[in-house]
């Protein structure tokens, strides 16, 4: 080991925990004005609002939404049979998809999804005889796969945007559409560069091959898929909805506030999600019906399987 190394090694670890009480700070600062904004907003609203808004939700939408969210984890179960495959693991495939299950449970649920469901994944697949190596392939291709589909969704929930009703920190989303098509263009570019581009690529001592295009097609629909579905489990609950209020705003809203959530670093985006939803569509319906929605959203989607996890 040179003078160098073993000089540097303490610096090393002491920016990373300073950057990890950084983002632990500005985590909770964005949790405490997010939680402020809520309570701001719903000041003149009570309970009783809210479970009256969730009185009128027809049972029928309740077992539709649980069937968007068993299709919606089968789905994303598929990012790591995908990303072994793109590895050349033999790994059982129910063994993948128990892993999987498990990981995207408790990162979906309560945050950090690279600590945590990264964290997971490494104990896990690990214990399944990969190498350390191959699960820094299996994660790093998990998350390519994720912002595919938050590139996708969002891009064209912004090219698509309706002509007037949403709006974005007050600016129409239809004022967006150019940054829409840029978002569109960087998936279509990475489709491109997987099918002319066929050497290795070398990135921090780390050296591996973009996918096949048939694979990063697959990846698109996936991610894709998989957005689509989780939205269509938080549009199933949304209490009498307004013909105005289709699935295309709800789809484009619930990817705007996802990535608001995720940006925050705050443990299952609470709060940040809530207000970033409610601001987007608070226009088209009452905001304790959008808040009963995503209510009933968190018990369906994150604690459910998350109580199936811990099981």
């Amino acid at each position: 080991m040179s003078p160098l190394t073993v000089e540097s090694e303490p610096i090393t670890t002491r920016t990373q925990q300073w950057g990890r009480w950084i983002g632990i700070a500005v985590g909770a600062t964005i949790l405490g004005v997010a939680l402020y904004a809520l309570r701001a907003e719903f000041a003149t609203y009570n309970v009783r609002q809210v479970r009256a808004a969730v009185h009128y939700l027809d049972p029928i939408f309740v077992i539709r939404a649980l069937l968007f969210a068993i299709g919606a984890y089968v789905v994303l179960i598929s990012y790591d049979i995908l990303a072994l495959r793109y590895i050349k693991s033999d790994l059982p495939t129910p063994r993948a998809a128990f892993i999987s299950f498990i990981a995207f449970s408790f990162s979906n649920a309560l945050g950090f999804p690279v600590l945590l469901g990264g964290g997971l994944r490494y104990r896990l697949y690990n214990a399944a005889g990969l190498s350390t190596a191959d699960i820094a392939l299996t994660i790093a291709f998990n998350s390519v796969t994720f912002w595919i589909g938050v590139l996708a969704v969002g891009g064209g929930a912004l090219l698509f945007a309706p002509s007037a009703g949403i709006t974005l920190l007050g600016v129409p989303l239809v004022a967006l559409r150019p940054v829409g098509a840029l978002l569109i263009a960087v998936v279509v570019a990475y489709v491109l560069a997987c099918m002319f581009y066929r050497k290795p690529i070398r990135i921090f001592g780390w050296e591996f091959t973009p996918p096949s295009t048939s694979m990063a097609l697959i990846q698109v629909v996936v991610a894709v898929v998989d957005w689509a579905l989780v939205a269509a489990v938080l549009w199933s609950v949304i209490p009498l909805p307004p013909e105005s209020l289709t699935f295309g705003l709800v789809l484009g809203a619930f990817t705007l506030a996802q990535v608001a959530a995720l940006v925050s670093h705050v443990p299952g985006g609470l709060g940040v999600f809530e207000i970033t939803f409610i601001a987007l569509l608070g226009s088209y319906m009452e905001p304790t019906a959008l808040l009963s929605a995503v209510i009933i959203f968190r018990i369906i989607y994150y604690l459910l399987p998350l109580g199936v996890a811990l099981l």
